[in-house]
């Protein structure tokens, strides 16, 4: 409502007032009605009036409140915003990550027998993803990122003795196993390629070498498995 409309709108009220007003001292003059009774009536004929002013200072609460809301609502998520940072600002420096990560290599080398053996070519790269996942689970932390600062030190002794369990050795293998297959199955791919004519002298060179890798490769981990057979007998 505009401030013309809320203008005519008082003066019409209050035209009609005057009139009401004129009737009621009338109907007193002349014995029609007692003081009381003129005073109800007053207060009766307001009650649009009334009505309006707690309509209009309802109106303004609300706006009020809806600001405060938004302020609050605000405010919240700056706060929200800091306690992340704080949160991120704790976990490891980058000096600590480069460590853990020295230690990490370290520990695998180890386990798995110095990096010339068999054992280390084939399942590093599996032992490094499940020592991962460890370190993690220890620490209740979705990321090394959020790794605790203020527990390095009972981190760097926590990678120093790692091994994994039985469980995780069997995950292991199983993985190591599921990659084999697939490298069997991409170097049988590679044989039909190198057998198509159309193909060019260079790339039949490039597939050549890659068989040849893929092939030593699978080799070694067959000669593994069977020696490893033989020592469980």
């Amino acid at each position: 409502m505009n401030d013309i409309n809320i203008i005519e709108k008082r003066v019409s009220t209050l035209e009609k007032n005057q009139a009401k007003l004129a009737q009621l001292q009338q109907q007193f003059n002349n014995g029609q009605c007692t003081i009381v009774e003129v005073l109800n009536d007053l207060v009766n004929g307001r009650s649009e009036e009334i009505t309006e002013a707690v309509g209009l200072q309802f109106g303004a609460a609300k706006k009020e409140i809806e600001q405060v809301i938004d302020t609050k609502t605000t405010e919240l998520k700056s706060e929200m915003e800091v306690i992340k940072k704080v949160i991120d600002s704790d976990g490891l420096t980058q000096d600590q990550a480069d460590e853990l990560n020295r230690e990490r290599k370290r520990r695998n080398v180890h386990l798995l027998g110095g990096k010339l053996s068999v054992k280390y070519k084939l399942f590093n790269e599996e032992y490094f993803k499940r020592q991962g996942e460890s370190i993690k689970n220890k620490f209740d932390s979705d990321t090394f990122k959020r790794l605790p600062r203020q527990k390095f030190d009972e981190i760097i002794a926590f990678v120093r003795y790692w091994k994994p369990s039985e469980l995780e050795e069997e995950i292991i293998k199983d993985s190591v196993i599921l990659k084999m297959g697939k490298l069997q199955d991409e170097t049988e791919g590679l044989k039909e390629q190198l057998n198509d004519e159309k193909i060019s002298r260079s790339e039949s060179f490039c597939l050549a070498d890659k068989i040849n890798k893929n092939e030593k490769t699978l080799k070694k981990y067959n000669d593994y498995m069977n020696r490893s057979s033989r020592k469980d007998k």
